[in-house]
């Protein structure tokens, strides 16, 4: 399932204070003020690629794109869904440590490296390749245990800053009301149909991650647990399922300063806007 848009909810400036403190010990060179980067350069910071490879050298297109053309930051995956293998970035977790410090090696500006681990069914880190068991976030709300959440999210966090990896595209925060939703229901990924459940565990989610210097993404704005389709197969229209209490984590957890990034959907939902889809 490949990440759809992300907004990141920082100034130019903050955004490189804090991955400048994300990189630190890695021995980057420092990193420039926003009045010292030129127009090409801001163009690329915005723009975050994925590529084939277990490995990286100099002649890598990825390496050409990070040095020559700036790119602010790379998704990991798993699987390469254009040619149906099952070999993308990950092998083990010696391997994925190794690619990561060879990315931000050559990136004059520290990378937002990032990946959707998520845990339960969507996992890029998997048992089969050397890492361990995760829980989904509908088990984890139907526990409601929020100490629960918070050391399992801090275990993830962990091995993610291990890994040299400081972006996890999660947690979810659709509510589960389309309990069959194919994309969202279906697959376990709701904390639950409650917003002020899903926005407790959340918080615990994004403050495990906090502690080890790992941002985290808020998904998939304004909100996909409502719809009856799956937005990676085409553009879905939650229009008549949709409802604002959908944006209730968001606003919450806006409002307690925990949101690093957003991502957008793939929907359409002419109650917010009757033209443009949300991406």
């Amino acid at each position: 399932m490949p990440s759809r848009g992300i907004i990141p909810v920082l100034t130019v400036g903050a955004a490189l204070a804090l991955f400048a403190g994300c990189a630190g010990g890695s021995g980057l060179a420092p990193v420039p003020t926003p009045a010292d980067v030129s127009l090409d350069v801001k163009i690329g910071q915005m723009i975050m690629v994925g590529f084939r490879g277990l490995d990286v050298n100099g002649n890598s297109p990825i390496i050409r794109d990070i040095f020559d053309r700036h790119i602010g930051g790379v998704i990991l995956f798993d699987y390469d869904v254009p040619t149906s293998t099952p070999i993308r970035n990950i092998e083990s977790p010696a391997q994925l440590k190794r690619l990561t410090a060879k990315l931000q090696a050559v990136s004059p500006i520290p990378l937002l490296i990032a990946i959707d681990q998520e845990g339960g069914k969507v996992c890029r880190l998997k048992q089969s390749s050397g890492f361990p068991p995760t829980l989904s976030a509908q088990y984890l709300g139907s526990i409601n245990d929020l100490s629960l959440t918070r050391r399992h999210a801090a275990r993830t966090a962990k091995i993610l800053a291990h890994l040299g990896i400081n972006l996890n595209l999660a947690p979810v925060v659709d509510l589960n009301i389309n309990r069959d939703n194919p994309i969202i229901g279906r697959l376990g990924r709701s904390f639950s149909a409650d917003p002020q459940i899903v926005t407790n565990h959340a918080a615990e989610f994004i403050k495990a991650h906090r502690e080890h210097s790992v941002l985290c993404a808020l998904k998939h704005f304004p909100g996909h647990g409502s719809s009856t389709g799956d937005s990676h197969l085409g553009l879905t229209d939650i229009t008549n399922t949709w409802s604002s209490e959908e944006l209730k984590p968001y606003e919450n957890l806006i409002g307690q300063g925990l949101a690093n990034v957003i991502m957008t959907a793939h929907v359409y939902n002419a109650n917010l806007d009757t033209e443009f889809p949300a991406t």
